[in-house]
């Protein structure tokens, strides 16, 4: 009976709404409009393009180096194919050939000389024994016949003998010229390679002699073509430039807002007990009835 008629409270929530803002000067609006007006302007321009050179070309000693370069093969090959004909030459092994090539200019020099000397001497020598055949009554006899070829033989035995020799002798003398040759001929291979190998450094460096001194030459014409491109720039990029410094100044001054914030909470709210709802509803019935 009690517990009825005991009165109970409740928690409901509740939300709390602030409004505020900032207003923003007149004379703010109409900068910022005249900023964007002349941003859509500068937006609106069509691509200007820059009219002059923007690449030095090679200089003249670069162009010379070029070309230089171009020929150093030719250079180094020239040495090179010759030096391959010398050691082909000095690398040629003794052969009949070889040695009949040697043996001719010693054979029409030396044998046809000694040849021809001897056989002087011959005819001067059966000469003689002619005429002591004739002296000794022996003419047109078979003892001046015999003599006769006894001394021919004795002739050809000595002009056999002395062939042989020389032969012999221009037989090694011209293996050693030829063996002479061949050593000249490998030397002269191995200095002309050395010259092509020298020829061919000496070349490569006058090329990049040129083309070091022509690169200074480059370097100073980009810098005279690099000079107006950047005033170009500097002209073309002058509305923009201003146009964001205005801009940035203009950021620093705030704007219309409007800020809303919420604050939730809770609410206590007291209750009657069912006695004190019962007796307040026949009040109104009696107050209905009266």
């Amino acid at each position: 009976m009690g517990g009825s008629c005991s009165p109970k409270s409740k928690v409901i929530p509740t939300t709390t709404t602030t409004v505020g803002g900032t207003n923003l000067p007149e004379w703010v609006s109409q900068g910022g409009q005249e900023l964007y007006a002349q941003a859509e302007n500068l937006a609106s321009q069509p691509y200007q393009p820059y009219g002059g050179e923007r690449v030095a070309p090679f200089s003249p000693l670069q162009q010379q180096g070029i070309t230089a370069a171009g020929a150093l093969p030719g250079v180094a090959q020239s040495y090179l194919d010759q030096a391959k004909t010398m050691t082909q030459q000095g690398a040629a092994a003794w052969s009949p050939e070889a040695a009949a090539q040697y043996m001719n200019p010693y054979q029409s020099t030396v044998m046809d000389d000694v040849t021809q000397r001897m056989m002087g001497q011959f005819a001067t020598q059966q000469q003689g024994e002619k005429a002591r055949a004739i002296g000794a009554g022996a003419f047109g006899g078979d003892r001046a016949r015999l003599e006769g070829v006894d001394l021919l033989g004795e002739q050809a035995r000595a002009l056999g003998g002395t062939m042989g020799q020389l032969g012999q002798q221009g037989y090694e003398g011209s293996r050693a010229a030829f063996e002479a040759d061949q050593r000249r001929a490998l030397a002269g291979g191995e200095q002309m390679g050395a010259l092509g190998t020298t020829a061919a450094g000496l070349g490569q460096q006058d090329v990049n002699t040129l083309m070091s001194t022509g690169a200074l030459q480059q370097a100073q014409a980009q810098k005279g073509l690099d000079v107006p491109y950047g005033e170009f720039q500097a002209q073309r990029d002058y509305p923009y430039e201003q146009l964001n410094f205005a801009l940035g100044a203009l950021r620093g001054v705030p704007y219309n807002t409007t800020q809303t914030s919420s604050q939730q909470g809770q609410q206590i709210v007291g209750g009657t007990s069912p006695v004190a709802q019962g007796a307040g509803v026949i009040g109104a019935l009696g107050s209905w009835f009266t």
